[in-house]
């Protein structure tokens, strides 16, 4: 989902991969605190309730097929096949929540697409 958002950390108009809008965020008061002012006694932390950021969603689909070959009694082979993420679905990781970043509430990183090995395993 590509939107253009005005960064308050860098006072800015960018685009990028937001998941949330960074504008809506202030971290005046805490800046405000820490150049001398008033001790944050009420709300330290705002008004945004705990936990309220969700990340987006994780699908996956891991799928192993195997097959034995017995040669004797004590000797076999096993030829496995494996894929990890089957469908190939793009999951992305979670987005940048520290306020002064510049990145703030962008997503940068996704993470493994789809994966396949073949192992074959001896046993005697």
């Amino acid at each position: 989902n590509y939107q253009t958002f005005a960064n308050p950390s860098s006072n800015t108009t960018s685009g990028g991969n937001f998941w949330f809008d960074p504008s809506v965020f202030s971290i005046s008061r805490l800046q405000a605190a820490n150049n001398g002012g008033t001790a944050l006694t009420n709300y330290p932390y705002g008004t945004f309730p705990r936990n309220g950021l969700r990340g987006p969603g994780y699908i996956n689909l891991d799928l192993s097929i195997s097959k034995h070959f017995f040669f004797t009694e004590k000797a076999n082979i096993e030829l496995r096949g494996d894929a990890f993420n089957v469908f190939n679905h793009a999951n992305f990781s979670n987005p940048d929540t520290t306020p002064g970043s510049q990145s703030f509430g962008q997503i940068s990183n996704t993470y493994d697409p789809r994966i396949l090995q073949v192992a074959l395993h001896l046993a005697f």
